[in-house]
């Protein structure tokens, strides 16, 4: 509890200097990084000094600095380099690691002026680190969940979207620690448990980001089809339902403060525009347009953006932020500014008169932090590639169902509903030959392949 103390202390300092930088600084905000860093090196380091010597420093750094670390574009970047952009992922990697070299040298910094001999403080201070076994604390979830929240609002996620993001975190956190548990009883002296568990959690992310994705613009199609005035739809008594029980959701989250006041006032629009519209289409009345004030326009073009179906990357970010081996990356730097010491072995040699003990000193594993970091990274991008993937074939095995059920449909709705999955299947194949175009290009012109995406 006294490390969290501390933590939240050294985060709220952390805050303002951000806050600060934002506002106050100017050209000078480009020193944020090092600035919160040695501001919290000097703050956990007083403590640690003065109040008692049994904190542990690395958690509160790596709690603190966790929310400034750069390890989703690490992730990215690695993501670019396998997808063969590689001049994008390479100064993005690069630009991650003396990113998080800044922050973790801060705080070294920081830790120096608190404490007399920095060095030695951060070697007796690991002693007091891993002292709870997670996996046993009924708390363990309720944590995950309050720390996925806190990523949401870093992302300005919208509060009345909130479960969205935490279903698909909790999904990932869940399937990795749990098949990271299964795997570690048979793979205790390598890395593969870890792999594993990072490609089944970031797959695990992506069917599920996909899934719910898929159900709530499901859901979400009846509320704009109604709103946005579609001749095409046809609204079935589960369409009203669905209608009905979205209006009054979005009228008691404005209520409670946490909804938009804009999807309020586009309710509110929809009779005027239903009359308006069925005007329109009256040969025998005189309107010929659409009539809307200034602000109503503004809603107008704001409610056809937001009737778009949800971007999977939207709410898998916040998800993959969370799995991403931000800590693990500032370990390494750490352990570059303060190296671990070495640690002596002893071997038996057995002589035919004499037992003989020879010592030597040895690496200390913690050195091999570069491992277990590029494991993690490239265990978890690949986990996302994979769930892309099968994110594309259940698409594409979807829409097959579909235009095979359409060919022995009945005959009043075999026209359109074809039309439909044509029309479908076209689309995702366009959009995959453009995806292929700028995944394939080469180097010298994949600057104008980015620019034909765009």
């Amino acid at each position: 509890m006294h490390d969290a103390g501390v933590a939240a202390l050294c985060g709220l300092v952390a805050g303002c200097i951000e806050w600060m930088s934002q506002t106050l600084w100017g050209e000078h905000k480009i020193l944020l990084d090092l600035s919160v860093g040695v501001s919290t090196g000097i703050i956990a380091g007083l403590f640690y000094r003065f109040y008692e010597d049994t904190f542990c420093l690395s958690s509160i750094f790596m709690g603190v600095l966790y929310w400034f670390f750069y390890g989703t574009a690490f992730v990215v970047g690695i993501l670019e380099i396998v997808a063969g952009e590689l001049e994008t992922g390479v100064i993005r990697f690069i630009a991650v690691s003396i990113k998080t070299f800044v922050l973790s040298l801060g705080g070294s910094i920081g830790l120096k002026i608190a404490c007399t001999n920095a060095f030695q403080a951060w070697r007796e201070q690991a002693n007091n680190c891993n002292q709870i076994v997670l996996g046993d604390m009924w708390w363990r979830i309720p944590l995950y969940l309050a720390c996925s929240a806190s990523a949401l609002a870093q992302y300005r996620f919208p509060v009345i979207n909130y479960w969205r993001g935490l279903v698909v975190q909790l999904v990932g956190y869940e399937v990795q620690y749990q098949s990271f548990n299964y795997f570690s009883t048979s793979s205790s002296s390598d890395f593969l448990d870890t792999a594993y568990s990072n490609i089944l959690g970031g797959a695990a992310s992506v069917l599920a980001a996909a899934a719910l994705a898929a159900i709530v613009d499901r859901l979400m199609f009846y509320y704009n089809a109604r709103l946005l005035q579609r001749e095409t739809e046809e609204f079935s008594k589960l369409g009203e339902f669905i209608f009905s029980a979205t209006a009054i959701s979005i009228r008691l989250f404005d209520k409670i403060g946490i909804g938009r006041h804009s999807d309020v006032v586009f309710l509110d629009m929809e009779k005027k525009l239903r009359e308006q519209r069925k005007e329109l289409k009256d040969p025998s009345h005189a309107r010929q347009n659409i009539v809307l004030t200034d602000d109503e326009e503004i809603i107008l073009v704001e409610a056809i953006i937001s009737a778009e179906d949800i971007n999977i990357w939207s709410v898998l970010m916040p998800t993959v932020y969370q799995l991403v081996p931000g800590s693990i990356i500032a370990r390494l730097w750490f352990n570059t500014i303060f190296p671990p010491p070495l640690f002596e072995a002893e071997v038996a040699v057995r002589l035919p008169n004499s037992d003989l003990t020879i010592s030597s000193l040895e690496e200390n594993t913690e050195i091999n932090v570069f491992s277990n970091l590029m494991v993690i990274s490239i265990s978890l991008a690949l986990g996302l590639l994979i769930g892309f993937a099968l994110v594309g074939l259940c698409n594409f095995l979807h829409r097959k169902t579909i235009f095979i059920w359409c060919c022995f449909a009945d005959e009043d709705n075999m026209t359109a509903q074809r039309k439909r999955a044509r029309k479908e299947m076209k689309a995702d194949r366009a959009n995959r030959k453009v995806r292929e175009s700028v995944v394939t290009a080469n180097l010298d012109d994949g600057r104008t392949a980015r620019r034909r995406l765009w």
